[in-house]
């Protein structure tokens, strides 16, 4: 996965980009509802790709190439169980899963961003500019 953490034998963990066996990207808080791309991204071009999450009502939700893909309602609140890695979901049990991919540019934000907010970016990107906010 791109980044997060498997809490061993719990489930205050999330998981933000792991590909499935079918080569689909998705998003997971704990034990709830995944949202994942609608076909395998693992398709030998670049792809702009967006998962966002609201703690509060749930909501995950996932874009690519600037265009919104899925949402469904996950587990809500915050993660506390730590991590800080790109490229992998940390483990407490000691066993990572690292994302088999590569990555270009990473943006975190601290709150879910809007759909108009990610054509802007994606346009911005794709024009070579960098978004503002």
């Amino acid at each position: 996965g791109i980044t997060g953490v498997e809490q061993a034998g719990g489930g205050n963990d999330i998981f933000w980009g792991w590909i499935d066996s079918s080569g689909r990207l998705g998003l997971t808080k704990g034990d709830g509802n995944k949202v994942q791309t609608s076909s395998a991204i693992s398709d030998s071009n670049w792809h702009h790709i967006v998962l966002t999450r609201n703690s509060s009502s749930g909501q995950l939700e996932v874009y690519v190439d600037g265009n919104f893909v899925a949402r469904v309602t996950g587990t809500t609140g915050d993660v506390t169980t730590g991590f800080s890695s790109i490229g992998r979901i940390e483990d407490t049990g000691g066993t990572p899963e690292y994302f088999a991919g590569q990555l270009d540019e990473l943006l975190v934000f601290d709150q879910a961003i809007s759909a108009d907010q990610v054509q802007l970016i994606y346009n911005n990107q794709s024009a070579g500019n960098h978004w503002d906010g």
